[in-house]
């Protein structure tokens, strides 16, 4: 906002503190909005916040030039998907704990959630940690919390993901799981496979549980079910991926009725 009170580019601008992860630039923690202005000064604080957020991933990830591509995993790629669908997730008129919270469900919902220690220990150091207490949303007087969830103060934590429940017509396969963590070992049931994702085909509807275990903390387990489909309930199935087959291929393709 320098240009609204005559300061060149390089003023100190209408915020308090310039936003910085220089701790000796920038003192900001959760309870800094003691006192501040509304909206700005208040305001400021949450992007301090979310700035550290968007630099602990960058350090992560990397950083991509491509700034609109939000299926992009690099980390300012990232942070913008988090910031944005938490924004989303996030209650109406929001103290800053409901704010984390939206953004740790997007983290959540995302990548498989393999930023979700990450996000919260940077939340946590921020005085944004799960012991926060906001005291509402009109308040300006909340209580700086540094604890992070119980997953994330042992590391590496295991992190078991089966994916989604999915349907499969019978005779034909799909894959569970997703992609292997560092540290993690897999263990599946049934069939004792021990890779983080699987090909399976079963006969009849079946649910396959994955156990990830790390050496230091112990094991975490998640399940999908994947359901057979009834042939006779679908009719005629063929995605014409496979060729010819017994297939004539005369005219040209037209719409007709459904039945």
């Amino acid at each position: 906002g320098t240009y609204l009170i005559g300061e060149p580019a390089t003023g100190p601008g209408i915020r308090p503190q310039p936003y910085s992860t220089n701790p000796a630039i920038n003192t900001y923690t959760y309870e800094s909005m003691n006192g501040l202005s509304i909206p700005h000064g208040v305001g400021s604080v949450w992007a301090q916040g979310a700035w550290e957020v968007y630099w602990a991933l960058v350090d992560q990830h990397g950083f991509d030039p491509n700034l609109y591509n939000a299926a992009g995993g690099a980390g300012n790629q990232r942070a913008m998907l988090y910031i944005n669908e938490g924004l989303k997730n996030t209650v109406c008129s929001p103290a800053f704990t409901d704010m984390r919270d939206g953004v740790m469900q997007a983290v959540t919902d995302n990548f498989s959630g393999a930023d979700f220690c990450l996000v919260w220990d940077v939340f946590a150091a921020y005085g944004l940690g799960t012991d926060a207490v906001s005291g509402g949303s009109s308040s300006t007087t909340p209580t700086n919390g540094f604890d992070t969830p119980l997953q994330c103060q042992c590391q590496p934590s295991p992190i078991a993901d089966a994916g989604p429940d999915q349907s499969v017509c019978p005779g034909d396969s799909v894959t569970v799981g997703t992609s292997a963590r560092p540290d993690n070992t897999y263990l599946w049931a049934p069939g004792g496979e021990t890779t983080a994702q699987i090909s399976v085909s079963p006969t009849v509807d079946t649910t396959y549980t994955v156990t990830a275990t790390t050496a230091a903390c112990g094991s975490d387990n998640d399940d999908a079910t994947v359901f057979v489909i009834d042939p006779s309930s679908i009719g005629l199935d063929d995605d014409f991926e496979g060729g010819l087959g017994s297939w004539t291929a005369t005219g040209l393709w037209h719409l007709t009725p459904n039945s």
